[in-house]
């Protein structure tokens, strides 16, 4: 394996690919070197969804995990970088929103201010979820306004 490109520059390579996609959504991109390899991790509030930034800068991870054999293998690119983690943070303003289309689409006994309240007894596939976590279903992959 040849890492040619250092996890810093890579992390520039995957904001500059952001921003050309994603024009006018704000990305933290921060790189961070440990003992075991190196990583990405990119942040935003609201915007695109997480699967379509891991299809933007996906082809950016220098590793596989490979769960069966509890390792990682190197994917022959020339990343330092083993992984790059998206995390999309949603507002409560879509939260709210979403959690209201659910109760008026199911009927719900709850009010969009019980949006950590336990939705269980309601929906079976759901049990012990907070309609904030059913909310969050609905809306990880959709792109949200900022």
């Amino acid at each position: 394996m040849t890492t040619d490109i250092r996890t810093a520059e890579v992390a520039k390579l995957a904001k500059t690919e952001l921003r050309r996609k994603f024009p006018g959504v704000k990305f933290s991109v921060r790189s961070k070197i440990y003992s075991g390899g190196s990583s990405i991790t990119v942040e935003w509030d609201d915007g695109p969804g997480e699967k379509q930034v891991e299809d933007c800068i996906g082809h950016f991870h220098g590793a596989e995990f490979d769960g069966m054999q509890d390792l990682k293998i190197y994917n022959g690119q020339p990343y330092a970088n083993d992984f790059i983690f998206c995390n999309r943070h949603i507002s409560d303003t879509h939260y709210r929103a979403e959690g209201q289309r659910l109760i008026d689409l199911y009927g719900l006994p709850v009010t969009v201010d019980d949006l950590d309240r336990s939705v269980e007894v309601i929906w079976d596939k759901f049990r012990h979820w907070t309609l904030r976590q059913v909310a969050w279903q609905q809306l990880k992959d959709r792109e949200l306004a900022s």
